[in-house]
């Protein structure tokens, strides 16, 4: 049960991100309930596939997030009376997976940045 708490948690928080972005983005407040829902089902979706049990990893559960919340951003643009563009752009900006690429950008500049020294004695403790 705490794991689909923790999941329906983290699916709250997409919705509050992508909140966040359509206001960034200057958004009609029409279409602001729709862009929390349709982030909300987006997230869930992802967390969802992410799970041990189903063992989609992070890729398949992005792209499954993003093509949930592309297909219902239509229906919802119609009812929100808004572009579907300006639901579908915010939804699923929280589906990047931030964390991972902030480090990899870490790892990526600590290797850039060894001396050589340090190569040297990596590849001695490998060797």
């Amino acid at each position: 049960m705490g794991e689909w708490l923790n999941i329906l948690f983290s699916a709250f928080w997409c919705g509050v991100a992508a909140l966040g972005f359509a206001v960034l983005f200057n958004t009609p407040s029409r279409g602001l309930p729709a862009i929390f829902l349709s982030a909300f089902v987006a997230g869930l979706l992802k967390f969802t596939v992410m799970l041990p049990e189903v063992t989609g990893g992070i890729i398949l559960a992005s792209l499954a997030g993003a093509t949930a919340a592309g297909f219902i951003n239509l229906p919802f643009s119609h009812w929100r009376h808004v572009p579907p563009m300006v639901i579908s752009i915010p939804s699923v900006i929280p589906m990047v997976p931030g964390s991972l690429a902030y480090k990899t950008i870490l790892g990526l500049l600590k290797f850039i940045y060894q001396t050589d020294a340090e190569v040297h004695q990596c590849a001695y403790e490998l060797g």
